[in-house]
């Protein structure tokens, strides 16, 4: 196999194994949060709203951070071809 031919297969299998990772969190069930109990007591005491509020916030920052892990190893990668 060519190293063209093995960088093309690592780029399939890592954007097949991207897309199984998105298609499982979509589709799973309500997923729990860690349970820190200052955190979980503190929002409970907040109305509906900005409970909801917090619960978008931890979805866009787990989603900022998810982007820059997949962001980091997208350079790596290249800086490794270039």
């Amino acid at each position: 196999m060519t190293q063209a031919a093995g960088f093309r297969r690592l780029r399939t299998t890592i954007f097949g194994a991207t897309l199984l990772a998105f298609a499982l969190a979509i589709f799973s069930a309500r997923i729990e949060a860690q349970g820190c109990s200052q955190c979980k007591d503190n929002v409970a005491a907040m109305s509906p709203k900005t409970q909801a509020g917090f619960r978008r916030g931890i979805v866009l920052l787990g989603s900022a951070a998810g982007v820059v892990f997949c962001g980091t190893f997208f350079v790596a990668f290249r800086q490794r071809r270039g």
